[in-house]
């Protein structure tokens, strides 16, 4: 390891360093004493000097300070350590974090296989299109959840209006406006919203606080970076669960309620590997002797091609 190595070159230095001196001291007894007899008042530093007193307040000047053992290789080893521990990437046990991620941001636990986070204002655009990602897709999960739960139908119900030439509802409640006015009250609101995010610092399109905070809870800095971490780790999960519920509803037409209920009845029959002739193709032969047919079947009707 890296560590046994520096100890064992500063065992190898120290010994050479002693061997030296005891030689030159023996050719020359009184070498040192007529030096530094000639040294003026004031004392100079020698080579070494901080580092023992660093290492060791109660060292002397008559310490040989070629002596790996003098100059604090334990301080050297230790600083050697911290250095490795805080490089290395908490997302995959052995890995190294890039040099940019650093720890500081919010949720960095040193992931960047491919290096997207390089460029220091890509990272900063990374990081606010994540966060305001990761918002949506917890809104997104919420109100897939809520209206399945309650019994206001699945989230796959839910545009079929626009196309059947129904009428829009939120949670049960008929809304009063047709597609057209709809789209643009969006648009509209939409543009506003962006427009005023954009002309703020990149630390205020992320965190604006303000009327955003009404519970003021960034008024502690040390609460306000917990929040940060956990809306962070929350959105993720929001994103990784709502991309879940897309693939999972154009496979069984049904929503995340309903499917996660048909699975824990039968857990061994409804599964991702068992239930399904989409999720884990190579698991059905049908696949190799007639794929066009399988994926004809197999595929929403909505998808490219079919």
């Amino acid at each position: 390891t890296q560590k046994g190595t520096l100890r064992i070159v500063g065992n190898a230095l120290g010994g050479i360093s002693r061997a030296i001196l005891a030689r030159a001291s023996s050719v020359h007894p009184t070498s040192r004493s007529v030096s530094r007899g000639l040294k003026p008042a004031v004392h100079q530093p020698r080579r070494g000097d901080l580092v023992v007193r660093h290492a060791d307040e109660g060292m002397t000047e008559d310490k040989d300070p070629f002596d790996m053992s003098a100059i604090g290789l334990d301080d050297i080893m230790q600083l050697t350590d911290d250095a490795e521990m805080s490089s290395r990437a908490a997302w995959l046990p052995g890995s190294y974090a890039p040099s940019y991620l650093d720890g500081k941001l919010p949720g960095d636990f040193g992931f960047d296989p491919l290096g997207f986070g390089a460029d220091p204002a890509a990272l900063a655009q990374f990081r606010e299109a994540e966060v305001i990602h990761g918002r949506w897709a917890m809104l997104g999960v919420l109100g897939c959840l809520s209206v399945e739960v309650l019994g206001f139908g699945t989230w796959l119900d839910a545009p079929t209006w626009a196309v059947t030439g129904g009428e829009a509802t939120w949670f049960g409640q008929t809304v009063p406006f047709d597609l057209t006015t709809l789209a643009a009250v969006e648009l509209a609101s939409m543009a506003f919203v962006e427009g005023k995010r954009a002309g703020a610092d990149a630390e205020a399109r992320v965190y604006p606080g303000g009327a955003f905070d009404p519970l003021g809870f960034s008024k502690d800095a040390a609460k306000l970076e917990e929040l940060k971490l956990k809306e962070i780790k929350n959105g993720r999960l929001a994103m990784v669960a709502i991309f879940g519920f897309f693939m999972q509803a154009s496979v069984t037409k049904a929503g995340p309620v309903a499917n996660w209920v048909a699975h824990i009845s039968d857990p061994w029959n409804v599964n991702v590997a068992t239930s399904n002739d989409v999720s884990i193709p190579f698991l059905h032969p049908e696949v190799l002797t007639n794929g066009a047919a399988y994926w004809q079947a197999a595929l929403p009707a909505w998808y490219p091609g079919v």
